[in-house]
């Protein structure tokens, strides 16, 4: 939600500076989208992804019914 604010801000901000300078109003326009579109790539916490990723590959290589279900459990938190 906070990103959804950010954008926001970042876009109302064209409109109201662009009689300033239309090519800065734009830049900024830019910067604060793409700022905002990187956050959706980054995971919310700093090993979201890649652990995902980690326990995923040992799911698959698992043979152990009690190690899929051990690792289907990490998973979850």
């Amino acid at each position: 939600m906070p990103g959804v604010l950010r954008l926001v801000t970042y876009l109302a901000l064209y409109p109201a500076l662009k009689n300033l300078d239309k090519s800065l109003a734009a830049l900024g326009a830019v910067v604060g989208g793409s700022a905002w579109a990187l956050s959706l790539a980054i995971p919310t916490t700093s090993t979201g992804a890649p652990a995902l990723v980690y326990l995923s590959d040992q799911f698959t290589a698992a043979a152990d019914p009690a190690r899929r279900a051990g690792l289907a459990t990490a998973a979850r938190r």
